[in-house]
């Protein structure tokens, strides 16, 4: 992601990863631990969740058990008398074709668990801060949540419960509804306590520093690597991606003032087939409104699709429907591009009205 970058400069930011180089985990276990926060579970009610753990085959169970012992000997999780119980499972990992992400079943848990208000920056307005910027660095926090450490009197609501025996988290666990926004804060406020606002933001657990020239971009990178150091957390190096002139961020690529959908988050709606039923409606419909924006008068094309989903509506696929269908397919499969939305000039806003729609543009 380098290719931009002449050889003085590429060696000056191998340097830097060199100099670093401790901050980057060995494997996924390889935390590291977050001072001076901890997390916290409240819940609605006084009760506890408790279910039996899930039946799996031979071949699951030696790798759960496998987990569970890494996780052990790691001191994420600890032996549990708890009265919770949720029971794990093992469901596929992207780009792998066998079951190695253990998952735990906090669903019982989850609709007791007091939800935070903790709010989630806008990806406009973040994408809207990289303006002007040309170099770009994108780091990875190494499973994220266990960097959390859970408070103490807490632990015991994660409990989990397999064939073999039964524990609970000492750190933030994954699956708790209220994890990512525990995260969000706690990595907000460290960049804030850093001073690092100007030049960096984080959406969970991604980090994106952006910065207008490459000498400026390389001390950002070096102030939030060094307070990343101090704050104890570890880096997936295969996930980071360091000073490069375009950017994949939360579904977009960030480049020259401009930005794009990746062609690869395309190809499921290139090849989304005709819809049959109003829940593939819904489905198509859920994965074009992430990039909406990218389509003029979207509203109106897509209002014979909206039509069917209305309460009692006879489904009938007609022309308009196909028409709609393929028109939005044809818009953003054609590589459309926006520019960042610019601050500092005058803003003009039109506006417009017919049977069919409002618009502002």
């Amino acid at each position: 992601m380098t290719d931009h970058l002449d050889n003085e400069k590429k060696i000056e930011m191998d340097k830097i990863i060199k100099e670093y180089k401790t901050i980057f985990a060995k494997d996924k276990y390889d935390i590291g631990t977050v001072r001076d926060y901890e997390a916290h579970i409240e819940l609605l009610v006084n009760k506890y969740c408790s279910k039996r753990p899930y039946r799996c085959t031979i071949k699951d169970k030696l790798e759960i058990e496998e987990q569970i012992s890494m996780l052990l000997k790691n001191n994420l999780i600890e032996e549990s008398y708890s009265p919770f119980a949720a029971p794990v499972t093992l469901a596929f990992k992207k780009g792998e074709n066998r079951k190695s992400r253990l998952y735990v079943d906090f669903r019982e848990l989850n609709k007791i668990d007091v939800p935070q208000a903790q709010p989630f920056p806008l990806i406009d307005d973040l994408i809207i801060k990289t303006r002007n910027c040309k170099h770009f660095t994108i780091l990875d926090i190494n499973s994220a949540f266990w960097a959390i450490p859970l408070r103490v009197e807490d632990r015991s609501k994660t409990g989990i419960v397999t064939q073999d025996g039964h524990f609970q988290w000492t750190c933030l666990p994954f699956g708790l509804k209220t994890s990512p926004a525990i995260f969000q804060r706690i990595l907000s406020n460290i960049l804030r306590k850093h001073n690092l606002t100007g030049y960096s933001v984080n959406y969970i657990d991604d980090i994106l520093i952006y910065s207008s020239t490459f000498e400026e971009h390389i001390r950002h990178i070096r102030n939030v690597l060094e307070a990343i150091i101090k704050e104890g957390f570890r880096l997936k190096f295969q996930k980071c991606t360091f000073a490069s002139d375009s950017v994949k961020y939360l579904g977009h690529i960030i480049q020259n003032n401009s930005v794009r959908p990746p062609k690869d988050n395309l190809i499921s709606i290139r090849n989304f087939p005709t819809p049959k039923t109003q829940k593939k409606i819904r489905q198509f419909l859920g994965k074009i409104n992430f990039y909406h924006e990218y389509i003029p008068r979207s509203a109106i094309i897509l209002d014979p699709l909206h039509n069917l989903l209305r309460k009692n509506e006879k489904f009938l696929w007609s022309e308009k429907c196909e028409e709609s269908f393929n028109q939005i397919k044809r818009y953003l499969c054609s590589q459309p591009v926006l520019e960042i939305f610019d601050n500092d000039l005058p803003i003009k806003i039109f506006t417009d009205a017919s049977l069919e729609a409002l618009e502002q543009y």
